[in-house]
C-alpha cells in the first residue's frame, strides 16, 4: 500500500512534516482559503518569471500578517548541462533581478530573500531541471541518465531539515526515477516505461525520509509523467 500513494503523506505525523505553514493568529478577517490562493497566485507567476531570468525555482513563500516574505531558493543555470558542480556558481546574477519589476507585478509589499542550495538539494529541483533540459530539446532518456549519474555521486551527502523531531541531518542513501507515456520518436503508440534506481528504497518504513515529487510534461508526442523519489536516512 505505501508503494501506491504519496510516499510524504504516508509519513506526515510520524516522521515528516507539512511542506507548506499557514499562520492566521490574530487575522480572524483573513481566511485561509485567501492566503492559499493568493499563495498559488505567486508562486504560479515565479514559476513563469525566473525560468526565464536565470534560476529554477521552488516554491518558499511565506506570510507573516500584513507583510508578504518572498523566500527564494534557486540554483543557477548553465550552458553545459552536464556540468554536476552546480555549488560553485558566482550568484551575483541574481542581485540582477530587479525586485521593483516583482513588486509592481504582484502589486504588494514584498520582503525578499535569497537562498542558494545544491541543485540535488530538492526533488523539486530536479523535475525543474528536466523539465529545463527538455525544453532544450534534449532527449528524456539522455536526461535521466544524466541525473542519476549526478545523484550516484552525491551518494550519502548530508542536507539539513524539518521534521517531527525538529532540524535534523539527512543523508542521501538511495533514489528512484520513473518516466512513464510516449517519449520518444518511434511510431508505436504505445506508453513506455522507464526506471532508475540505485541504493536503499525503504518506502515501507516509516522511519525513512523519503522526498517525492512528480510532473507532467506535454511533448510533441503525447503526455509523459516523471516522478523522482530521494530517499534519507537520518545522522544522528
Amino acid at each position: 500500500m505505501a508503494q501506491k500513494i504519496n510516499p510524504v503523506s504516508f509519513r506526515l505525523g510520524t516522521i515528516q512534516v507539512w511542506s507548506n505553514f499557514f499562520q492566521n493568529y490574530g487575522n480572524y478577517f483573513n481566511p485561509y482559503s485567501l492566503i492559499l490562493h493568493r499563495q498559488l497566485q505567486v508562486t504560479d507567476y515565479l514559476n513563469r518569471f525566473f525560468p526565464h531570468v536565470i534560476s529554477f525555482l521552488t516554491k518558499a513563500i511565506e506570510f507573516f500578517q500584513r507583510q508578504n516574505f518572498l523566500n527564494i531558493q534557486y540554483v543557477q543555470k548553465t550552458k553545459d548541462v552536464d556540468k554536476t558542480n552546480f555549488s560553485t556558481l558566482d550568484s551575483s546574477e541574481l542581485l540582477k533581478v530587479t525586485t521593483k519589476q516583482l513588486h509592481n507585478d504582484l502589486e504588494s509589499q514584498l520582503v525578499y530573500g535569497y537562498t542558494k542550495n545544491q541543485w540535488l538539494g530538492t526533488s523539486n529541483l530536479l523535475i525543474n531541471y528536466v523539465y529545463f533540459s527538455a525544453k532544450q530539446g534534449n532527449s528524456f532518456k539522455k536526461i535521466i541518465q544524466n541525473i542519476c549519474k549526478m545523484l550516484t555521486t552525491h551518494l550519502n551527502t548530508i542536507k539539513i531539515s524539518y521534521s517531527t523531531k525538529g532540524v535534523v541531518r539527512l543523508s542521501l542513501k538511495g533514489f528512484k526515477i520513473q518516466l512513464a507515456g510516449r517519449f520518444d520518436n518511434s511510431r508505436n503508440q504505445m506508453a513506455k516505461l522507464m526506471k532508475q534506481s540505485i541504493g536503499s528504497l525503504p518506502l515501507t518504513r516509516l522511519e525513512s525520509y523519503v522526498e517525492y515529487s512528480h510532473k507532467e510534461f506535454y511533448t510533441k508526442h503525447g503526455v509523459c509523467g516523471l516522478q523522482i523519489w530521494l530517499f534519507y536516512e537520518i545522522v544522528q
